[in-house]
């Protein structure tokens, strides 16, 4: 059975108003068109939705039995309205975002926290997974933008370059010798094997023909940098996710390797929408 939308929000008013001169007043209708399309609701429905007492409109056991779900339905209503017009103005939407653990640790945390304080009205969706996944993610349509570190922009995507994020590699000792000949002679701990960072080490050891004496495969930056520090082996890391704390920390550079840049990446097919354009805009100040 079909029922008319403006005939739902007649009824709704006539209720929360109280009388029909209040709800016509309100709709900016004749007390008359009000009453006709209140009889044709009543028609569709097979029954009276008000009788009148002393006290003037009242539902009746019909009227009482759809009033839960009238107002459900007028509430969203009332939502797409806002949330449209917020949209169009860019006061409102949703910021659909994926970050790896470094990205979100280490760059976005920040931006998003200020993101959040002046823009209470818009919406966020942050999903953090590995770059492929998340590549993916963006791919089907379930995420607007990704962050990733990147040695160049993948095929088919628009990227924001927020700068160079250089690596580093990391030891519980100091030793005066190359980055190479530490990874040679060392554990190496590798990060998950399909994360960006894991595939840019790939790249650069098979470039060297560097094969590490042991490895161990973890999961984290912040596992990577504990088990480091336990001397369980050396690790490579972007430089960013090295911070105060890490005081049983030592630093190699990876001098004349390829730095990967930090990207905010889209479809490039697909134009930025408002809270997006907001996001960036906080990136370019930051």
């Amino acid at each position: 059975m079909y029922v008319d939308g403006n005939r739902i929000q007649i009824f709704h008013e006539i209720y929360r108003l109280g009388s029909i001169s209040k709800a016509a007043e309100k709709l900016c209708r004749t007390q008359s068109a009000i009453s006709q399309q209140l009889k044709v609701l009543e028609d569709e429905l097979g029954g009276s939705l008000f009788h009148r007492d002393k006290k003037g409109l009242e539902l009746t056991i019909l009227g009482q039995s759809i009033m839960a779900d009238v107002t459900a339905v007028m509430s969203s209503l009332d939502s797409i309205k806002r949330k449209s017009i917020g949209y169009t103005q860019g006061q409102a939407g949703i910021l659909s975002i994926g970050a790896s653990d470094t990205s979100f640790l280490y760059y976005l945390k920040d931006p998003l926290k200020q993101f959040s304080q002046l823009h209470p009205h818009m919406e966020m969706k942050i999903i953090n997974s590995k770059g492929n996944d998340l590549l993916s993610k963006m791919d089907k349509g379930e995420l607007e933008a990704v962050v990733l570190a990147l040695s160049q922009i993948p095929q088919h995507c628009h990227g924001l370059d927020l700068g160079i994020r250089e690596d580093i590699l990391i030891s519980n000792s100091m030793v005066k010798k190359n980055w190479k000949d530490i990874v040679r002679e060392s554990v190496f701990i590798y990060p998950d094997q399909n994360s960006n960072t894991r595939q840019f080490i790939d790249t650069i050891l098979h470039q060297h023909s560097i094969v590490p004496a042991k490895t161990i495969e973890a999961g984290s930056i912040v596992a990577i940098k504990s088990m480091v520090e336990l001397g369980l082996g050396c690790s490579i890391i972007p430089c960013i996710a090295l911070d105060k704390n890490d005081t049983g920390l030592y630093a190699y550079s990876l001098k004349g390797e390829q730095a990967r840049h930090l990207y905010l990446l889209t479809k490039a097919s697909r134009p930025p929408s408002p809270p997006l354009k907001e996001l960036i805009n906080i990136l370019s100040v930051g």
